[in-house]
């Protein structure tokens, strides 16, 4: 497996020690390793081959730093400008013009990456929404439906969240509790802790409360039909747009029953979250180290989920206040996020991995 490391960032967040001729990435700032060396150390046992971008007016420090490594097989691409090869470039039009090379053969049958995952920090309660399913989807807009999860990563205590309904209730009444202002009253409010997971199928009324921070692992789609934002205003007295109609269609009425993964060969050491036809989500608790071992790992799935035997594979690893969110794919790719929760004062670190096997 080849892991990229993208190195040729001039340093301005950590002025006055990282400087253009000198930037962050080979400051010694990591137990007596530079950014760059720690970066290669931590992904030693998953790659056999590492490809480093960064500029040429970086030649050679670059080649100093790498003298640490006897025996590493790399490649250096240098680049004349301070931007990637694909800059300008819409994530959907990288897959599209180089799908095949980079996540594998099966994306030629997808006209987009197939999971989307976000992380949501919910200051205020955001708005009640519902997903169609595939066929109401393409039908009506041209897309695919969406079904979702959320793993809870952190939340105030009290925080909660809204998925479907504490009874069963008509199109009719759901209408008009929407229209006089008390549609939370017919909604099942689940608190919420840290380490949560709730799945959200498609015609699931649901919604986001506030004080909460959510991994969303979800169908890569923007099929979203607003049904209630508790008559909130803009500055100029405006509210959002409303699809009541739309979401009336595809509700399901039903009383809330939390979802049933399908059967799934679960790894040794994980805690199944959620098995579905379009995605599979795994927990794991880590110690001080762990032996990851790929080989049950399947290929990615069709977007349309026409293929049940082939879905998205997600893990969850967290490690102290650290989260590995791990999506095999065809190729490894490591990058970083940090979130900063305002109301808990708090900074976690994000660590997204997408892996996926050459065929």
């Amino acid at each position: 497996m080849k892991c990229v490391i993208l190195a040729g960032g001039i340093g301005n967040t950590r002025w006055p020690l990282s400087r253009r001729n000198y930037p962050k990435q080979f400051l010694n700032i990591c137990e007596g390793r530079s950014l760059l060396q720690d970066t290669i150390v931590r992904n030693l046992p998953f790659a056999d081959e590492f490809i480093i971008v960064t500029n040429e007016s970086y030649k050679e420090i670059m080649e100093s730093q790498l003298k640490a490594f006897q025996g590493l097989r790399y490649r250096i691409i240098y680049e004349s400008k301070n931007c990637g090869t694909f800059a300008g470039m819409y994530f959907g039009e990288f897959i599209e013009k180089y799908g095949e090379e980079v996540v594998g053969w099966k994306s030629s049958s997808l006209d987009r990456f197939p999971v989307l995952i976000k992380f949501i920090d919910a200051k205020n309660a955001l708005s009640i929404q519902i997903h169609p399913d595939d066929d109401y989807a393409l039908e009506n807009e041209n897309e695919f439906g969406k079904n979702e999860m959320w793993y809870v990563v952190d939340c105030e205590p009290g925080a909660y969240l809204y998925c479907g309904l504490k009874q069963d209730a008509s199109k009719e009444e759901i209408r008009e509790r929407i229209e006089n202002n008390t549609i939370t009253e017919i909604l099942n409010k689940i608190e919420v802790h840290k380490g949560d997971c709730v799945m959200v199928k498609d015609g699931t009324i649901h919604a986001i409360g506030a004080g909460i921070l959510i991994c969303e692992i979800q169908q890569n789609s923007n099929c979203t039909y607003r049904m209630y934002d508790y008559d909130r205003r803009d500055k100029f007295g405006n509210r959002r747009e409303l699809h009541i109609d739309k979401a009336i269609d595809v509700v399901d009425v039903k009383k809330y029953k939390p979802f049933v993964s399908g059967n799934s060969d679960v790894p040794e050491g994980a805690e199944l979250l959620v098995s579905c036809k379009y995605f599979e989500c795994y927990k794991y608790v880590l110690g001080k180290s762990m032996n990851m071992d790929d080989s049950s790992d399947k290929n990615i799935c069709n977007n349309n989920g026409s293929n049940s035997d082939t879905v998205a594979k997600t893990a969850i690893y967290r490690v102290n206040n650290s989260l590995c969110i791990n999506y095999v794919n065809r190729i490894r790719w490591f990058d970083k996020y940090t979130c900063r929760r305002q109301q808990i004062g708090k900074i976690r670190l994000f660590k997204m991995v997408c892996r996926r096997y050459k065929k």
